[in-house]
């Protein structure tokens, strides 16, 4: 086709073609723009993106897992206290504990193991800073515990304040000896007592610094998932001086200001059974490192409980002599006011270094922390809200592709997709004016001859 446009022939097909041109050299990068960004967005970590299933509850049985460990912290535990001193006076006061009393070593949780081997009992040890005592009134104390609470559905609004049974191994000196209780709450007013075992003493070694606190899953209903959460008190019996000197030699070494009446509370933090996995989230979510270079990453630790840890810290386990990772970010992971923020690390390759796949084994400590329900130590004048935390370590893998350095195809690819888009417009844009200004010159050719 043509058309005469002051006495020229204009090949229409050649401007066709040309503006033709123009829309692919446009169309094209913008097309693997959208490609490259939806492929890196579901590429490798398909887990970080949220589906409903990953926030749904599941009502599946409970599963065997290995033995797990955490640490409680060491005499960390708080102490409430009422002067007698001041007579008429039942406020009670909330102090550190000095740990002086053999009893307040063995209430101490400083680190607590526990698995399942069939799923169907929680098998959990207490290990404590001080011997378990048979009969620890000869110490001065009214009552001693070791107890268990369960949060069997992880709703705070059921149960009492979120607990929805209680496992208690108690003395007190009154009975004289050991005894186990279980408990259901339906409400803070509303429990029943669902067995009493009097003479328990399978608990705990002679001698020994642990007490196992086994948990029989069908007991609590079988959840799938729950959490639960370990505690010790101690309380101590008010005696005058005549009554303290003749019980243990130690009690007379007792100050003034603990003659008063007192408690020792120790716990730790929620406890999730089974227990959570942890996996890396990477910016970017695909890293390939060439060899011979090195790349700045971000690294975010997930847990599948979906509760965020208050802070971590990443040590790598394999001191490879191929590979170096560092870490380039100076304060630990989530420790940012405005919420979760990446560790920034840097990764450096060998040019002699293999080609593929690498994983890295990353020792990651974990700090976890909660609110003990203080409505289960009512005290008049004093609210019993008690902070805790648990430090664990977990092994989690950190993946990434060693590469070749790229093909001149592969460079100009590359280059192509970062700068294509600008360049196509730029080009569109130059072609547009340039095909205006020939008509426009072509029609001012035209005049002059008519």
């Amino acid at each position: 086709m043509k058309s005469d446009i002051g006495g020229y022939e204009i090949q229409l097909f050649g401007i066709n073609l040309l503006l033709a041109f123009t829309i692919l050299i446009i169309w094209i990068p913008i097309c693997i723009c959208v490609c490259q960004i939806n492929l890196l967005a579901y590429g490798q970590d398909s887990s970080a993106i949220p589906t409903p299933s990953s926030f749904s509850p599941t009502f599946s049985s409970p599963v065997p897992f290995p033995r797990q460990e955490v640490n409680t912290g060491i005499h960390d535990g708080i102490q409430v206290s009422q002067n007698l001193s001041v007579p008429g006076d039942s406020q009670y006061i909330r102090s550190k504990p000095n740990y002086t009393n053999p009893l307040d070593n063995a209430t101490d949780i400083q680190k607590i193991t526990y698995f399942s081997m069939d799923g169907k009992i929680l098998n959990a040890t207490l290990w404590l800073g001080g011997e378990v005592e048979t009969d620890p009134g000869k110490l001065g104390a009214e009552t001693v515990v070791y107890g268990l609470l369960v949060d069997s559905d992880n709703n705070e609004d059921t149960g009492k304040y979120g607990v929805d049974f209680q496992k208690e191994l108690q003395w007190n000196s009154e009975l004289r000896s050991w005894n186990t209780l279980f408990v259901e709450y339906s409400s803070p007013e509303h429990s029943r007592t669902i067995s009493i075992e009097s003479n328990s003493t399978v608990f705990f070694g002679e001698d020994q610094k642990y007490v196992l606190i086994p948990l029989k899953m069908d007991s609590i209903t079988s959840p799938g998932h729950f959490r639960v959460l370990y505690y010790t008190v101690v309380i101590y019996t008010n005696t005058n001086d005549s009554d303290r000197k003749s019980t243990d030699s130690y009690l007379a070494k007792e100050s003034i200001s603990d003659n008063a009446s007192k408690i020792l509370v120790d716990l730790s933090s929620w406890i999730d059974i089974p227990p959570p996995t942890y996996s890396f989230s990477t910016t970017p979510s695909i890293i390939d490192i060439v060899r011979g270079e090195e790349q700045g990453i971000g690294l975010q630790l997930v847990s599948s409980s979906g509760i965020l840890p208050d802070s971590v810290s990443f040590i790598p386990a394999k001191d490879s002599p191929e590979i170096s990772i560092e870490q380039t970010s100076k304060e630990k992971l989530n420790e940012t006011s405005s919420g979760i923020s990446p560790a920034s690390f840097k990764i450096r390759i060998p040019s002699d270094a293999n080609i593929g796949l690498h994983t890295i084994p990353m020792l990651v400590n974990i700090s976890t922390g909660s609110l003990f329900p203080s409505g289960f130590i009512e005290l008049p004048g004093i609210n019993l809200s008690l902070p805790t935390e648990n430090f664990a370590s977990r092994y989690v893998n950190l993946t990434f592709s060693v590469i070749d350095p790229p093909s001149l195809t592969q460079t100009f690819k590359d280059f192509w997709v970062t700068y294509g888009t600008p360049m196509a417009i730029l080009a569109g844009g130059f072609v547009g004016a340039f095909a205006t200004y020939f008509i426009d010159y072509l029609r001012s050719r035209r005049k002059p001859r008519q």
